[in-house]
């Protein structure tokens, strides 16, 4: 069991909330009013609970930068050292002993923790063995353009040249930002990636050091939840998530900017709106589709067809269902519109030969 929320899926449920964390210390800083405060203890409350029952490597990995990054520069501000020196010299040897059987613990529970969710059956059988693998696809898919990748959006084309047949898994993304761009775009890309991280964590950095009081606050929780992003990135790639990037988009943009976050998010919402528009039909004839009812579910997958024809995918869905229903009342006209729509597929997509 993989707890997933409305986002259907762990690992990007975790990449979001790993964000958001370190910005919940500041709404509790911020606010006074007993009725926020009870909502941030409830949002404490789950986010404890689903990290267990997430069963996310990276997330918990993410968990464990942010927690360090933003105890990492307290310390930094407030010259942690000293106090843990006054504090440490002030206790008896037994309390001691407490404070360092408590802290023992927690890291034993950590360790624990991450073996326990190394143990489900989706990751393989060991560290990352449900990573590492696709992570060797990727590097053949990049060695075919060292310089310019394979294409921006390639990846899940080419991971089927390299798969069995049938693919025992078809993974239409790598699993990791940098081999995701690595693999697509090449060194060229990578090297573009690389100056981009490059001049945020400076501007970062600036940021951070030259604000005070509550923008001080608001930049070490900012900067510890970007770091959980980046590091929980390294395993996973959330860029083909609009539930993940909006809200991080429109989280992190600079005030200075505010325009940019108001045009991101409505052509995102425009693009998932199509989205809805185009692939409902479809849904509909998965849905029926799983009854026996062939026929309706054919003329559905058809309807998803004329609302995106250029699309191979599209194609393909709907050879299958008139495949299937050609199965059923063997129709030679069903027969030869499954065999139209293939052609077309492979016309379009030559990979899914």
């Amino acid at each position: 069991y993989r707890f997933v929320s409305i986002i259907r899926h762990p690992n990007m449920m975790m990449g979001l909330v790993n964000v958001v964390a370190p910005l919940t210390i500041c709404l509790w800083q911020f606010t006074k009013r007993p009725i926020y405060r009870v909502l941030l203890i409830y949002w404490w409350i789950t986010y404890v609970l689903i990290i267990p029952w997430s069963s996310s490597r990276g997330g918990l990995i993410g968990v464990a930068t942010w927690v360090m990054v933003f105890l990492a520069l307290l310390a930094w501000e407030y010259s942690f050292s000293n106090i843990i020196n006054t504090y440490w010299s002030r206790r008896t040897f037994i309390q001691r002993i407490w404070l360092l059987l408590v802290i023992f613990g927690i890291l034993i529970s950590i360790v624990w923790l991450f073996i326990f969710q190394n143990r489900h059956p989706s990751h393989g059988g060991h560290l990352f063995g449900s990573r590492v693998w696709i992570w060797d696809f990727a590097i053949s898919i990049w060695k075919s353009n060292l310089w310019l990748g394979a294409g921006p959006g390639r990846f899940g084309f080419e991971f089927a040249k390299l798969a069995t047949i049938p693919p025992f898994f078809w993974a239409f993304y790598a699993h990791s930002t940098p081999i995701q761009v690595l693999a697509e775009l090449g060194i060229a890309g990578l090297a573009a990636l690389s100056v981009f991280l490059f001049f945020l964590v400076r501007k970062l950095i600036k940021l951070y050091l030259s604000s005070i009081g509550q923008r001080r606050i608001l930049m070490r929780a900012a900067i510890a939840g970007l770091a959980s992003f980046a590091v929980h990135s390294l395993v996973d790639d959330f860029t083909h998530s609009p539930a993940v990037m909006l809200p991080v988009i429109t989280a992190y943009w600079h005030r200075s900017a505010w325009i940019f976050p108001g045009v991101i998010f409505s052509l995102v919402l425009g693009y998932l709106c199509w989205n809805a528009w185009v692939y409902q039909p479809l849904a509909d004839a998965i849905r029926i589709s799983q009854n026996g009812n062939w026929d309706d579910a054919a003329s559905l997958a058809e309807t998803h067809w004329s609302r995106n024809p250029d699309s191979a995918f599209a194609n393909i869905e709907a050879g299958l269902a008139y495949g299937r229903l050609w199965e059923q009342t063997g129709n030679p006209e069903d027969l030869d519109r499954a065999r139209n729509y293939f052609r077309t597929a492979l016309t379009q997509e030559p990979v899914f030969s």
